[in-house]
């Protein structure tokens, strides 16, 4: 090989070094993803620069007043308008009172003092108490009657190995298999297990 042949030969190598240093390394340490078929992306209408304007003002003025709302210094309906229909009570009807939450009897029996207390916490303990404490009771009956069920078959179980374990001993005499410390035998003629 000349010096030309191998000056070419040291560029050409070069070259597909640089390309794939340049290229494909790249995407196989960084994969870049694959553009969207043609038709497929929905182009986004420009929305021109006085509608951007109009949006950022109305939601500065928004949350301005967001703000003295929650200071108490306007009412909702300054801020976001009066309510709809669906969420105002009907004018012509007239609302059901309503019985005043567990809280709100609790806060006023607090403000009348000791004796106050004493029918609210009768309520509570009849209202809650009682169904946590039904609700336990079923639960711990459940879990006992699980349980039961589950030592009732794993007897059965015990007994169906014992039987077999009896079966196994008799056709061999008692010489196979090693005696436990529980008087059972281990090792007693497991294929005779396996077939049944």
């Amino acid at each position: 090989m000349g010096i030309r042949a191998r000056i070419y030969f040291v560029r050409n190598v070069w070259r597909k070094v640089a390309d794939y240093v340049r290229y494909d390394l790249r995407e196989i340490i960084v994969p870049s993803s694959l553009p969207d078929p043609p038709g497929t992306v929905i182009e986004k209408k420009k929305i021109p620069l006085n509608t951007h304007l109009q949006v950022w003002k109305r939601a500065c003025i928004i949350y301005g007043r967001s703000w003295k709302m929650s200071m108490g210094l306007i009412q909702r309906d300054e801020v976001w308008g009066p309510k709809p229909k669906s969420e105002r009570p009907n004018e012509g009807e007239k609302q059901e009172p309503r019985e005043p939450t567990f809280a709100e009897e609790l806060a006023a029996a607090a403000k009348a003092g000791g004796e106050g207390m004493r029918p609210v916490l009768q309520r509570l303990y009849v209202s809650r108490a009682r169904g946590y404490r039904d609700a336990l009771q079923s639960f711990v009956g459940g879990y006992q009657e699980g349980l039961k069920e589950a030592m009732e078959r794993a007897a059965k179980e015990d007994a169906v190995w014992k039987t077999e374990a009896e079966g196994g001993r008799a056709e061999t005499g008692g010489s196979e298999g090693t005696k436990t410390a529980n008087g059972g035998q281990v090792g007693v003629d497991v294929d005779a297990r396996m077939k049944a």
